[in-house]
């Protein structure tokens, strides 16, 4: 028997986001669209541009060999948080074997890197602004949160730290 409303909805067209934006302004209304309007009609916004470079963390490592033999003693799992949206990771032998995206349910990690998007977005810029340019300058003056157990981050920290800047690498960065 399925319930009312389990069917999940289709993705917003371009043509469906245009009609309501349309008879929206037809009738001097302000626009209140749905989540993925934007997308639909093929913009981006800025936290979707930062939620996609950090889901190119693997083949940013992946194609980093110095990087994954800095690392090759680092294992366990780890949660990366980019303002209300999680990244669940799992390290083996300094490689990703495992990174997904969003809330799972009792997902374990040894630790956990906690910001806000603002932070993240000028952490990530190729040259970034004074107090942005380290995760640890970013703990002290309170724009991320490092908790849990410690121990692991710490006893590979050139990794971890090496390997949270790789975005700054991918090309289109502001």
């Amino acid at each position: 028997m399925e319930r009312f409303g389990s069917q999940k909805r289709p993705p917003m067209s371009y043509s469906h986001a245009q009609l309501t934006i349309t008879k929206l302004r037809v009738k001097n209304q302000t626009p209140i669209l749905p989540i993925g309007w934007k997308r639909a009609l093929g913009r981006r916004s800025e936290v979707d541009d930062l939620l996609a470079r950090a889901e190119m963390l693997p083949q940013l490592l992946a194609a980093t060999p110095y990087l994954q033999h800095r690392g090759r003693l680092a294992n366990g799992a780890f949660l990366m948080e980019i303002g209300d949206v999680p990244f669940h990771a799992e390290l083996r032998d300094g490689a990703l074997v495992h990174f997904s995206r969003g809330p799972a349910l009792m997902r374990p990690w040894r630790f956990a890197l906690r910001g806000d998007v603002e932070a993240w977005e000028r952490f990530w810029r190729p040259c970034p602004p004074p107090d942005f340019h380290d995760i640890l300058a970013l703990t002290k003056f309170k724009r991320f949160k490092l908790e849990g157990d410690i121990y692991p981050f710490l006893s590979n920290l050139l990794f971890f730290k090496d390997l949270f800047a790789l975005p700054r690498t991918v090309e289109g960065a502001p």
